[in-house]
């Protein structure tokens, strides 16, 4: 779990979207938005093949 300003961000191998948003709003906290990170090709390709 890292922090980006003001967002939470949950990196993991498995979607636990529903865990966390469960956590979070049985801590009484409000949660504005929840969504999956996708990746374009050339993302994935620059992150495993950089020089």
């Amino acid at each position: 779990m890292t922090f980006e300003g003001e967002r939470l961000v949950v990196a993991c191998d498995e979607d636990v979207r529903g865990a966390i948003a469960r956590t979070i709003l049985n801590e009484g906290a409000e949660l504005l938005e929840l969504r999956q990170r996708t990746f374009t090709l050339e993302e994935i390709y620059l992150r495993y093949f950089q020089e």
